[in-house]
C-alpha cells in the first residue's frame, strides 16, 4: 500500500487486499490508543465503518467513516510513526 494516493477510496461494502490493510492499520492505531479494534476480515462493515469515524474524530477529520484521500494519507502516516 503505497503511503499517499489520491486514487484509494474505500467505503462500505468495499472488500479486498486494500480494506484488509487498512483494517490491519487501523488495528495496530487502535491498540496503541486503546481503542476498539475491527476483525480484519477484508469486508467494510458497519465495525469498519464505525473504526473509521473514530480514527477521523480523533485525528480531526471530517467523519464520515470512508476512507478518502485524506483518511487514507493520516491512517498510513500515523500507522507508519508506530
Amino acid at each position: 500500500i503505497p503511503v499517499a494516493s489520491s486514487s484509494y477510496y474505500l467505503s462500505s461494502g468495499a472488500q479486498g487486499i486494500s480494506v484488509f490493510k487498512m483494517q490491519e492499520y487501523l488495528n495496530e492505531i487502535a491498540a496503541v490508543n486503546n481503542a476498539a479494534s475491527d476483525t480484519g476480515d477484508g469486508m467494510y462493515g458497519p465495525r469498519t465503518t464505525t473504526m473509521v469515524q473514530q480514527f477521523q474524530y480523533l485525528y480531526d477529520l471530517n467523519i464520515d467513516g470512508v476512507i478518502g484521500k485524506a483518511t487514507w494519507d493520516a491512517i498510513v502516516n500515523e500507522r507508519n510513526k508506530l
